[in-house]
């Protein structure tokens, strides 16, 4: 036979608040409605237990058949349920109220005195519901690091910059080298010649003599009446190079600072989206620690039911089933956040044996390219921004000087200037006589048409080519730096969107997960019955916290695609 019962039990709603030193626990004291008046004539009274908590609530269940529920005895079962888990044996009453949806705080006075607020979260008051991200157990290999720092270290460790300013060096060097083109190098040196047995006259008659020679002083190779081998002072150079190839080879330099500058933007951004990712990782690992916990405790707390009759085997299996899930989605989340550790290491150059620890406890907001400017505006500056583009004007203004230069070739000539002086002495057999000074001077300049003409055309059509191609890489260079802006203000535009809606959902999951919360303090529904509500926070805690970090990635992408170097702060031209 079943006989329904009145129950009286007590909770207590266990709330996270973050106070000015950090995050205290708040305990919410509500007082249920007073016990019931006395039964009329002829009724059965109802049983009340009185137990030593804070919240006094009103429940009726039904009881198996033979279930005795005697007022003095031992706990009943729904109270052995409660004392078994603890005073959060209602899991979840922590996330129900937000800290900020507890408006003004309780003061506590006395246990059973004790009250709050409680009010609907509003979506602007979602960023603190969603847990803070809680950092590991304090080491000595801890690297604390927050945006700016990641940033700033990106700019000095990237060995892409670095490589991109080693090549900007070898072109400042090429192009130093072009400036000096014209000027004369220094030789200095000697040289001993020793002849035995028949040699040819000027005139044509050989005859046999034994001879020597020696020199020494600017030059080398002085024999006989021929000037130096090697003069002492000499500049070979032709003079279309001479007049052409400093220009070009300054805006070769020129591209390769503007490369630099690309490469920096490049590293900057790809340290702030690896933080981005890794803040990421961590609040999602955080959310997934707390909705284990709740799982956990809600799996215990059926568990309890089903065991005092009050529920059944199989719901106690599906929470259980449940918590083992949901602690594999902690050891994912954990896997993710090593993986976003590891990965921002490389890119910072820090030590692998380090743990990189994210000094923010939570995921913000930025705000930096303002959301008033029109997508016509963004293509604009970036337009007239980004370093790619200038370094596509700095190669196609190369390319023209050189395309010069081969137009030039056939109307300059190629220049030879040589002067030696030194000592010198010969003479026959041993002796070297006559050993004095020597003074030799050549100058020569001579005009070139290759292969008929024909390789001199062929060298400027070559030319023409490369001026074609660098205009055509610039057009394409513009219309990627156009899309890139467009692309990246329409996925800013989205990612707004898709943040407010997130944190709609989050708003709607925390009154969903409080709401059945209070039916079972009311006992009117069970544990179980919260399980899709724990799913539906869990959802939409991970889609707030990715859409938050996907939101400040825009941000990032958006800034660097107009141009700008990516530092975390406001649009510089405003």
């Amino acid at each position: 036979m079943r006989r329904p019962i009145t129950l009286v039990v007590l909770a207590m709603i266990f709330v996270r608040a973050e106070s000015a030193t950090g995050q205290l626990p708040i305990f919410l004291e509500r007082m249920a409605p007073a016990a019931p008046a006395s039964p009329p004539a002829g009724t059965t009274a109802p049983t009340v237990v009185t137990l030593p908590a804070v919240i006094t609530l009103t429940a009726s269940i039904v009881l198996p058949a033979g279930f005795v529920l005697p007022s003095t005895a031992p706990p009943t079962s729904v109270e052995a349920v409660y004392q078994a888990v603890g005073p959060t044996a209602l899991p979840g009453t922590e996330f129900a109220i937000p800290v900020s949806a507890v408006a003004p705080r309780a003061t506590q006075t006395t246990a059973t005195q004790t009250t709050a607020t409680q009010t609907t979260a509003t979506p602007g008051q979602v960023g603190d519901q969603i847990p803070v991200s809680i950092p590991p157990v304090p080491a000595e290999n801890d690297y604390p690091i927050d945006l700016p720092t990641a940033i700033h270290l990106a700019g000095g460790e990237s060995l892409a910059v670095a490589l991109a300013r080693h090549q900007w060096r070898e072109a400042s060097a090429r192009a130093r080298a072009a400036e000096a083109l014209w000027l004369p190098s220094i030789r200095a040196g000697f040289n001993y010649n020793k002849h035995e047995g028949v040699i040819q006259d000027v005139v044509g008659n050989a005859f046999n003599t034994s001879r020597g020679a020696l020199y020494n002083g600017f030059g080398a190779g002085a024999v006989g009446a021929g000037s130096p081998t090697y003069p002492g002072l000499v500049a070979n150079f032709h003079l279309a190079d001479a007049l052409t190839e400093p220009q070009a080879a300054r805006w070769t330099a020129s591209s390769r600072s503007r490369a630099t500058t690309a490469a920096m933007n490049d590293a900057l951004l790809e340290a702030g989206l690896a933080y981005v990712e890794l803040l990421a990782a961590a609040q999602e690992a955080a959310v997934a620690a707390d909705i284990l916990d709740y799982a956990r405790r809600l799996s215990d707390l059926t568990g309890e039911f089903a065991k005092n009759g009050a529920g059944t085997l199989a719901d106690a299996d599906r929470a259980r089933a449940e918590a083992n899930l949901r602690t594999l989605e902690v050891a994912r989340a954990q896997e993710g956040f090593d993986v976003a550790r590891a990965r921002l290491g490389q890119l910072l150059r820090i030590d692998p044996l380090l743990r990189i620890v994210p000094l923010d406890d939570r995921v913000e907001p930025l705000e930096i390219v303002d959301p008033q400017l029109p997508t016509s505006e963004l293509v604009a500056r970036g337009l007239s921004s980004r370093p790619e583009l200038a370094e596509q004007r700095d190669l196609v203004n190369a390319a023209v000087n050189r395309l010069r230069r081969e137009r030039l070739a056939v109307l300059m000539p190629s220049v030879l200037v040589g002067t030696s002086y030194g000592a010198f002495g010969a003479g026959t057999g041993g002796k070297i006589d006559g050993y004095g000074d020597r003074f030799d001077l050549d100058a020569v300049a001579y005009w070139e048409l290759k292969n008929l003409g024909v390789g001199n055309r062929a060298a400027a059509s070559i030319a023409a080519a490369r001026v074609d191609q660098e205009r055509t890489r610039q057009l394409a260079a513009m219309d990627r730096v156009a899309r890139e802006v467009v692309e990246a203000d329409a996925r800013l535009r989205a990612r707004r969107d898709r943040m407010a809606a997130a944190r709609d959902a989050t708003a709607a999951a925390e009154d969903s997960l409080r709401r059945n919360t209070e039916r079972i303090h009311n006992a009117i529904g069970l544990p179980i019955e919260t399980l899709q509500a724990l799913g539906a926070l869990a959802t939409a805690r991970r889609e707030y916290v990715r859409a938050v970090s996907d939101y400040n990635a825009a941000q990032l992408t958006l800034e660097r695609a107009m141009g700008y170097p990516v530092d975390g702060r406001a649009d510089p031209q405003q």
